[in-house]
Parts: structure tokens; sequence; C-alpha cells
């Protein structure tokens, strides 16, 4: 297309034999050019439709929330139908298939292998928070995990300012002992990884987190309350051991 540009720019309006295919490339590419404010422009359209569509007959918002809100509750249809849904299904599928691979071509959970792989990802928060300490911490010290993954309405960040370690690393069930009754994971396993992998045993947590996308280890430190807390308590008192690296960067195990 650039070398059809560039001859007919110097005059050269007549095509040769050796150049009609770059010609004909020129014409396929005007042509997508032409279509493209169109396809654009309707697909806009039927985005703010929907949008009008699923409108409530009421007043609606009032004037006094900010400009921004009120665009966004308008459009929100539209959003969930065309944006976060699909996202949503293309990060599940992502993840379905990264545990089905690891089932399948990693080693088995009997083996010390699952050890070295944990202590070798524990590794790279050791490192980071040592480096942190040799900077003087200058900065507070926070998860890496943007706003958007949190479980929260709260779409602000008050991140900017800190020191950022980030654990997505660490989302790998290490072992399930069938014998005592438990499990071992780290703290970014989600809870829709801990039922899969359970289910599949005709086992269960003795607290079972109903949202899937939850951490195991964000509940832990939280109020993880289910169902079954009044025989088991809250999810951290279902808790045996924590694996933890201290502001010196020391791992230490408490129990």
């Amino acid at each position: 297309v650039l070398y059809a540009i560039y001859h007919h720019g110097n005059g050269i309006d007549t095509p040769s034999a050796g150049n009609t295919k770059n010609y004909s490339l020129m014409a396929v590419s005007e042509n997508t050019i032409m279509y493209l404010p169109l396809t654009l422009l309707i697909s806009v359209g039927v985005f703010f439709f929907i949008a009008w569509l699923s409108q409530d007959k009421g007043p609606g918002l009032s004037k006094d929330f900010p400009l921004q809100f009120r665009v966004l509750a308008f459009v929100r249809t539209p959003m969930l139908m065309f944006i976060v849904i699909p996202l949503s299904f293309a990060l599940n599928t992502y993840r379905t298939l990264r545990e089905r691979w690891r089932s399948v071509f990693e080693h088995d959970e009997s083996t010390s292998d699952n050890d070295a792989g944990h202590q070798q990802r524990c590794a790279v928060i050791v490192d980071a928070i040592r480096e942190w300490n040799r900077q003087g911490r200058r900065k507070l010290l926070r998860t890496a995990r943007p706003a958007w993954a949190a479980m929260s309405t709260k779409l602000s960040s008050n991140k900017q300012d800190c020191a950022l370690i980030s654990t997505r690393h660490l989302n790998h069930i290490l072992r399930v002992d069938h014998e005592q009754l438990t499990m071992r994971c780290e703290p970014n396993v989600t809870m829709g990884q801990i039922t899969h992998k359970l289910l599949s045993q005709n086992l269960a947590l003795k607290c079972q987190i109903e949202m899937e996308s939850l951490s195991i280890g964000g509940v832990s430190l939280g109020f993880g309350l289910e169902t079954s807390s009044h025989s088991h308590g809250f999810f951290q008192e279902t808790i045996l051991e924590y694996e933890l690296c201290t502001s010196e960067g020391q791992v230490v195990s408490c129990s």
C-alpha cells in the first residue's frame, strides 16, 4: 500500500504490469478506511440505543449527583453487556485453562517440587522487601493489586506514592492432605480454584465462601463469614498456620 501511495504521489496514475497488485491493495485500503467510520458510528449508536432502552421510566438520577456518575449510570447496561461480561468470561476461561494445564503438566502434589516452586515464588517477595529496606523505607509498603481487582465499590486508589510489591504469582494450591483433611495454598488462590479442586475429591472447606473471585489471603485477613460459621466460626478460625514475610524480609511460620 505504501508503495502504491508513493508512486501515485509522484504522478504515476496508470498501474503498470509490475505494480497492479499494489494498486489493488490501495483500493482495498481505501474501501476499508471508508467503511470504518460507518462501522464505528453504528456501534456507538447501538451502544447508546441499548442504554436508552434500559432506562427506568421514573425521574432518573438527581442532578445533585456528579455528571460522571450520571453518565456511567446511563450506560451501565451496555457496558455490562459488551465490556464487563465478556472480559469476566475471558478472565474466568484463562484461569480455568491455567488450572487444567497445571493439573496435567505440572508435578504431582506429593512431590517436593511444589515446595521448591513455592520457595522460588516467595523469594521474589523477600528480595523486593529487602530492596525496600536498602532504599531506607522511604515509602509505605503495599501490594500492587489494582483497584479494579479488589472486591470493593471504590474506584480510586491511594497507592500512587507507595512502594508496591506484586503478589499475583502466589496463586498455587500446594497440597491437599486427605488424612489430616487440610490443604496448603498460596494467598492469591481464589475460592473458585479451591472449590473446583476440592469438589473433584469429594471435599469442601469448613467455612465455604461462595464468592469465587475472593482470594484466600483476603478472606483470612477479613471477616470470612458464611452459613457454616455458626458451627466453625469465621474463616480465619479454620486456619492452622500462616507463613509470613516480615518487614525485614524474613519468612516465618505462625501457628
